[in-house]
């Protein structure tokens, strides 16, 4: 079990990256453009790697925060695929749960600590998205554990699926989708509008870092999401895994397409209508619950 859990950890690290690739193909495809190869974003990151190490201006904590948030990213999905074969503790996915948010704290903080206002109105924007789109994230765990009674996946054979778990797993999927910065919700660097925001102040290898990090979290939050909804489906944790991944891969095509059809939302809408939207969902899902009950 261990040894599936260490291929997955393996292609989760490696194949994220590989996808933006792919997703950067379809973009061009759906722009009648040819496009880079699909291992360009590979190069791209290697090759940033290769350049000089240069930190912005009294920067330091930027550095500090971009390696800790990878290694949380990197400690997150080896947790996860672990805890999927071989459950850690009786309590699994809220310890998944509370690194999922401490990873995206940490990584919202690195463009506050740059000097460059274009840098911090891209923050202050993914701050306000993130306060609706994480707060919305630890109810619908919330709610799928008490749902299901599944607080670890050691517990995955006794959940059968229902309407109001299935509406919580959708909104977790529309939670992943915001949280990959995709349009309409990549107002925090919105390049027409604020000259890439976030990414203003990075080069070489802490941009490479800052690009890694975020393909490891797009994966990331899919996979949790597939996880969860195939859980009541697969009883097996190494087949449960596999398939996770597998969906997750799907996943990420199809939100390529989505993102590359849809327009950029405005700002003083975008966390708004998430707001509305989880609101909506998860008033449905509890009400579906009492009245089953």
């Amino acid at each position: 079990m261990i040894e599936i859990a260490g291929v997955s950890i393996l292609v989760a690290l490696f194949i994220p990256t590989l996808l933006d690739g792919v997703e950067r193909k379809i973009r061009a495809r759906i722009h009648s453009r040819i496009g880079p190869p699909i291992l360009q974003t590979w190069y791209d990151v290697l090759k940033l790697f290769g350049k000089d190490f240069f930190v912005p201006a009294n920067a330091v904590h930027t550095v500090m925060l971009l390696f800790m948030s990878l290694a949380i990213q990197i400690l997150l999905i080896g947790y996860t695929c672990i805890a999927v074969v071989a459950p850690i503790t009786p309590y699994d996915l809220v310890v998944i749960a509370v690194l999922a948010i401490i990873s995206q704290a940490a990584f919202i903080s690195i463009p506050l600590t740059i000097a460059n206002p274009f840098s911090i109105i891209g923050a202050s924007r993914e701050i306000v998205l993130m306060l609706v789109n994480e707060g919305a994230f630890l109810a619908l765990v919330g709610l799928y554990a008490y749902y299901t009674g599944i607080t670890a996946f050691s517990s995955i054979g006794g959940a059968s699926p229902t309407l109001y778990t299935l509406l919580t797993i959708f909104a977790l999927y529309i939670f992943s989708y915001v949280a990959s910065s995709r349009i309409p919700f990549d107002i925090a660097e919105a390049e027409p509008e604020i000259a890439s925001g976030l990414l203003i102040e990075l080069s070489g290898p802490l941009l490479g870092v800052f690009l890694y990090t975020l393909h490891l979290k797009r994966f990331f939050f899919k996979l949790f999401a597939s996880l969860l909804l195939l859980a009541l489906f697969i009883k097996t944790g190494a087949l449960l895994l596999a398939s996770s991944i597998v969906l997750t891969i799907v996943l990420w095509l199809v939100y390529a397409v989505i993102a590359n059809i849809l327009g950029r939302s405005r700002v003083d809408l975008a966390s708004i209508t998430l707001l509305k939207a989880y609101l909506v969902i998860i008033a449905l899902s509890v009400l579906g619950y009492f009245l089953e009950v």
